[in-house]
């Protein structure tokens, strides 16, 4: 039976420092013990309590705290430069994972020779060959509207395509945690609680919802995006599209320059010119950010 602290040791860990760093350091070295005996539950209870303890500093930095600011970059520089040291050392390990990402943890710096030094570790881990969007070549630019809009678009869409091909499992892990909670409360293992009654949504947010699971729905029958289906993507965007943007989607502030263009000055059919410009922009945007060759599934 797990021995649970008393109001006195409450008070002393809450009086005194020295003993709480001697607990960590104690719980530390028994999680180490166990992870080298090949127990990797301790290993993520380690990688927990780290990140829950980065993550207090990081709160205390935002909410205004100069000194947990510069204690949290001293945190991250520190530990960068192993990180870097060891990618560089061990990339083959690394690849597979950076071969995913279009980005790796490193340094930021106007040091052309660790610039340099980035771009070989870049080609090292071969960091974005496997990527879901196209980083070869001649790359997009979010500062063209279209193609931030479609990166939207496509980050969403690709989310509930992920969620639906993840759904047995994701409901495996549900089931299984109410039946940890339930064993703990005393209760059946079957046990749910009642939900309320949903509230009367109103008429607009409804419309808003049902092009929500349009774009939801049509997401389940798509393929990794690629330069052969990208037309499907871009139809099965279209209702988020009118969802986010709204039906008179050419009167956003983000495609305001159309309307700058000297070609549709006293034009009378400016506005249709314009609204079919625009979602001819964001489907070819979903072409250049589409990979050549589909990604792994």
């Amino acid at each position: 039976m797990k021995k649970r602290l008393s109001q006195e040791d409450f008070e002393i860990f809450a009086n005194d420092d020295s003993a709480v760093e001697f607990a960590m350091e104690n719980l530390l070295i028994r999680w180490g013990v166990k992870i080298k005996a090949g127990d990797n539950s301790a290993l993520d209870s380690m990688s927990l309590f780290a990140r829950m303890v980065l993550q207090r500093i990081f709160n205390l930095a935002n909410g205004g705290s100069e000194p947990a600011a510069k204690e949290f970059y001293k945190i991250i520089a520190s530990n960068v430069v192993p990180f870097d040291e060891f990618s560089h050392r061990n990339a083959a390990f690394f690849e597979p994972i950076a071969r995913q990402r279009t980005s790796w943890p490193g340094f930021i710096s106007c040091d052309k020779d660790i610039q340099k030094r980035n771009d070989e570790l870049r080609a090292k881990l071969k960091l974005g060959f496997d990527s879901t969007l196209n980083f070869k070549g001649k790359q997009w630019s979010r500062d063209t509207p279209e193609t931030a809009v479609a990166l939207h678009l496509w980050k969403v869409v690709n989310g509930w395509r992920e969620e639906w091909l993840n759904r047995k499992a994701q409901k495996k892990l549900i089931n299984d945690d109410w039946k940890v909670m339930n064993a703990r409360a005393g209760r059946p293992a079957s046990y749910r609680p009642t939900l309320p009654k949903p509230k009367p949504t109103p008429p607009e947010m409804a419309k808003e919802f049902r092009l929500y699971d349009e774009s939801r729905k049509l997401a389940r029958n798509l393929r990794p995006l690629n330069r052969q289906n990208y037309t499907q993507w871009f139809e099965a965007a279209k209702p988020l599209f009118i969802a986010r943007y709204r039906k008179d989607f050419e009167n956003r502030k983000t495609f305001s320059q159309h309307w700058k263009n000297s070609a549709f000055k006293e034009d009378p059919k400016a506005r249709a010119q314009i609204r079919s410009l625009i979602k001819k922009q964001i489907k070819q945007a979903f072409r250049s950010i589409a990979p050549k060759s589909s990604a792994v599934e």
